[in-house]
């Protein structure tokens, strides 16, 4: 069976949607399906394209593809850029798309592509969805199509015990973690000012941004820039706290990532992120992230092995969304959809 897989992202873009594309063809690629990858050339960045050599790349304006099943991470431009007659399934991903979308100001915040998908999303014909066979949600929503498939993203718990082990000896330092781009949805703003707030000798702020996302004044963070998915997990496993303060999020996957490598995980009370049904530590304020990383930081310097006890009962939660589980019922979604096509 032909699978093809359309995202309006290139793949050096290097982001959580480029990553679900990559490790969902390399998954489709070893089961001995023959897989494509389209792409639009927004978003070009320098993140590497880590495809198997056997899937098709191909990243342009306009796309006429054929195979048996299509995958569109969805947004209302996609169906008008990738055209294809096979049974189709829209991936929805995006808060831009998602029932509770953003805002024009916060769209237009996150560049020009994803403000033209929200200007399609605001006046998009109803019933659009329809022309798709199946939709497919990440997070439990109200979706108006008859033929709705909900699977959460997954995290690759085989780095688990890994990172349980090299947790075992305590570092020199308490990192606080941010991964992800230096955006105002993704909450690198309040990051910065976290770290005006908190202050120690052995404290260490480090985010996955390039180093000029930082302006004078914003205090001393360690900016590594892009990081390759593969040696995240060292990141992830060194990393005392991650800190995800988003705005806006349809699912969370560096807080599955972090859990699975024992790390908790400091995050905003969104629908995206309660429904994840982990024990996550909220904070709806910067004050309240930095009270809740003090309190961390209290049990990681004044009981470690209560610290190393939490650590190991976050990463055991996450087994639901182990990739050996959910990939396998993502292939089951596609040759469902490719088998039995809505009428």
């Amino acid at each position: 069976m032909r699978v093809g897989l359309f995202h309006f992202y290139s793949l050096t873009y290097g982001g959580g949607g480029e990553r679900f594309i990559t490790e969902l063809a390399t998954y489709l690629s070893s089961r001995g399906y023959a897989v494509e990858v389209h792409t639009l050339p927004w978003g070009r960045g320098e993140a590497p394209i880590e495809l198997p050599s056997d899937v098709l790349y191909c990243e342009k304006p306009v796309h006429r593809v054929r195979v048996d099943v299509a995958y569109y991470m969805y947004t209302p431009l996609t169906p008008h850029l990738f055209f294809c007659s096979a049974p189709k399934v829209a991936g929805l991903h995006a808060p831009v798309v998602a029932e509770e979308h953003p805002s024009a100001i916060d769209s237009f915040r996150q560049g020009p592509h994803v403000f033209a998908a929200f200007l399609a999303r605001r006046f998009a014909v109803p019933g659009h969805l329809r022309m798709f066979d199946a939709v497919h949600i990440v997070m439990q929503a109200r979706v108006a199509h008859p033929r709705v498939f909900f699977l959460p993203n997954w995290v690759d718990c085989s780095h688990r015990d890994q990172a349980l082990q090299a947790r075992e000896r305590k570092p020199s330092k308490f990192y606080v973690l941010y991964v992800g781009k230096p955006s105002y949805i993704k909450g690198f703003s309040r990051f910065v000012e976290l770290r005006r707030l908190i202050d120690g000798e052995d404290i260490e702020f480090v985010a996955t941004v390039p180093p000029d996302s930082l302006a004078p004044g914003d205090g001393n963070i360690k900016c590594l820039g892009m990081v390759p998915h593969q040696q995240i997990w060292d990141l992830y496993a060194k990393a005392a706290v991650l800190v995800h303060p988003t705005r806006r999020e349809t699912f969370g996957r560096v807080i599955i990532e972090a859990l699975a490598s024992g790390a908790p995980v400091v995050t905003t009370n969104l629908p995206a992120h309660t429904m994840l049904g982990l024990p996550l530590e909220y904070a709806s304020t910067v004050q309240e992230m930095a009270t809740r990383i003090h309190e961390l930081y209290t049990e990681w310097t004044g009981d470690y092995n209560a610290y190393l006890a939490r650590s190991r009962r976050l990463a055991a939660g996450v087994s639901k969304y182990d990739a050996a589980t959910l990939l396998p019922q993502y292939e089951a979604m596609l040759t469902t959809v490719a088998n039995e096509p809505s009428t």
